[in-house]
């Protein structure tokens, strides 16, 4: 599986979250689709992109990219001015995460990663097909595990050990 690096993304959240967002796009070659696009571009990964998220994040952009040879799927989302992004890609063998580290998560009953920079993270929960990460300033404490659970459905209620696929170091 090719790895997907991150480090753009992050390194550019503090500064302007979604021109970092939008960088990531570029690097990863992403056009601007419609949800069932999406669908029909990555019929192998699991993933919904609802209009509306929990907490009243609207749906603004869904996006179709490549990960090497892998198809897929971003969507950018709002909430009066408030960002909030997602990705889904196939499970790979390592995220680059420039100087940011990772540390394990819990979403409800589920094991994943998350990236923290600042007030920002990046929140990834896996499962056999797909990796779903969700960036936004969201707390484990808040929606941020009814916004996983709506954009990752499958992996929502499989519950386990979901996080497998990463290696710890930066």
């Amino acid at each position: 599986a090719e790895t997907v690096d991150f480090t753009i993304l992050l390194d550019g959240l503090q500064h302007d979250a979604v021109a970092a967002f939008e960088k990531f796009m570029t690097q990863y070659g992403a056009v601007a689709a419609k949800p069932n696009e999406a669908k029909r571009h990555a019929p192998g990964l699991s993933f919904d992109l609802p209009q509306t998220l929990p907490g009243g994040f609207e749906l603004q952009t869904t996006y179709i990219l490549r990960f090497g040879d892998a198809p897929g799927v971003a969507a950018r989302y709002d909430r009066g001015g408030e960002f909030l992004g997602v990705v889904f890609h196939a499970p790979v063998l390592k995220e680059h995460f420039g100087t940011h580290k990772d540390r394990a998560c819990i979403m409800g009953q589920h094991r994943g990663h998350s990236v923290p920079v600042g007030d920002w993270s990046l929140v990834h929960l896996t499962d056999s097909t797909t990796c779903h990460c969700v960036l936004s300033r969201l707390s484990e404490a808040g929606n941020l595990p009814a916004v996983m659970a709506a954009v990752a459905p499958h992996s929502a209620a499989t519950g386990g050990d979901l996080n497998g696929h990463h290696d710890d170091d930066p």
